[in-house]
C-alpha cells in the first residue's frame, strides 16, 4: 500500500514504475494524507515503511497514526533518519530521528531495533 497526495501526474509515474518492476496489482493507493488515512485504517500490517512529512511534529502524527496497526512480530522502517549509517545526513534527517527515538523509548519494550542501513532504521514489534 502506498499513501501519498500523488500531485499531478505522480500517481501515474507511480503505477507505471510498480508495473515495470514486476508488482503491477500488488499494492494498494491510497490518494491523501498519511495521517489521515492512518486514522482511519483497521487492517493489521506486517511491514510499514515511513517516508513522510519530515518535520518533528509531521513525523509523530505518522507514527501515532499507523504503528499501532502492525502485528506482533511485525516491522516498522523510518526513512530519512540521522543515523550512524547515514553518509550523507540532511538537517530534516535529525528532526525524523528525533520523532522516532521519542517515540521507541516511550514504548516501554514493545519494540526492538533490527537494523540501520544508510538512512533507514529498521524495527520490529515485540509485544
Amino acid at each position: 500500500m502506498t499513501v501519498d497526495p500523488f500531485d499531478g501526474a505522480l500517481l501515474e509515474t507511480h503505477l507505471a514504475n510498480l508495473a515495470e518492476a514486476g508488482f503491477k496489482g500488488r499494492s494498494k493507493q491510497i490518494r491523501g494524507m498519511s495521517e489521515v488515512a492512518g486514522r482511519q485504517w483497521e487492517e493489521p500490517i506486517d511491514l510499514l515503511f515511513v517516508d513522510g512529512d519530515h518535520a518533528h511534529e509531521g513525523v509523530k502524527r505518522d507514527i501515532d497514526a499507523w504503528v499501532k496497526h502492525i502485528l506482533v512480530g511485525g516491522h516498522v522502517v523510518f526513512h530519512d533518519c540521522a543515523c550512524a549509517t547515514n553518509r550523507l545526513p540532511h538537517e530534516m534527517h535529525f528532526y525524523v530521528t528525533r520523532a522516532v527515538s521519542e517515540w521507541f523509548f516511550t514504548t516501554k519494550g514493545k519494540w526492538r531495533i533490527l537494523t540501520t542501513v544508510n538512512t533507514t532504521m529498521v524495527f520490529e514489534r515485540i509485544k
